[in-house]
């Protein structure tokens, strides 16, 4: 992570994570906007791997989170690791702040989601990206339980945050076609995705097939 990003990093933790949705700065002369985006998925569906892929463009080199002071402790039981993404579009820097909460006991999601410093996350999240595994569809029930259990809460908050949803190891339709009957039906995407009004991409964090075009439409 070079200096410039670390200390942009450090100005948006002092600022306590402001309650705007976007804010604008100056980074190297050029307009720079800064979105805090939480990345929410079960064990195994590829949420480090996608940012394995952002970060270094690779599959499997191991992610550098940086030094201990770039992870926000929540309490002894919950951590969130921050990654910082830098991407030019359209004549704008954008500093995306991705911050992955642990894997979580989905029979412990509602406490999870009521404690305070998680809801202040989740209150100054501009986005929310919910990952799920295109061939399990245990995956998607639990996305699916930690929306409605998240709505529960909106009722506190002022500011909504837009979601996207991705469908991980697209891969695995070319590399392993015998495998295609394993699919979730497009139906139970496509209903999901509805009930959400988000915005859907099949993705493959292996081969990076559709993760930029997500994101750019995400920025957008």
């Amino acid at each position: 992570m070079s200096n410039k990003t670390q200390l942009m990093l450090k100005k948006y933790k002092e600022d306590n994570l402001d309650n705007s949705s976007k804010r604008s700065l100056e980074l190297n002369d050029s307009k720079s906007l800064i979105f805090k985006v939480l990345l929410i998925g079960s064990l195994g569906v590829g949420k480090q791997a996608l940012l394995n892929r952002l970060s270094s463009n690779s599959f499997n080199q191991p992610l550098d989170l940086g030094e201990k002071k770039n992870n926000i402790t929540i309490s002894s039981s919950y951590e969130i690791k921050i990654v910082i993404y830098q991407r030019k579009l359209d004549d704008v820097n954008y500093l995306i702040q991705f911050m992955k909460p642990p894997t979580i006991d989905f029979l412990n999601l509602h406490d999870f989601i009521g404690h305070k410093t998680c809801r202040a996350f989740y209150e100054k999240s501009d986005g929310i990206i919910l990952i799920f595994d295109i061939w399990s569809k245990d995956t998607l029930t639990e996305l699916e339980k930690y929306y409605y259990t998240s709505k529960e809460n909106q009722n506190q908050i002022i500011h909504k945050p837009i979601y996207m949803i991705l469908g991980n190891k697209k891969d695995l339709i070319q590399t392993q076609p015998n495998v295609l009957h394993n699919k979730i039906p497009d139906k139970c995407i496509t209903d999901f995705v509805n009930d959400l009004d988000g915005t859907f991409f099949e993705i493959s964090a292996k081969s990076g097939e559709n993760v930029q075009e997500a994101i750019d439409v995400f920025l957008r």
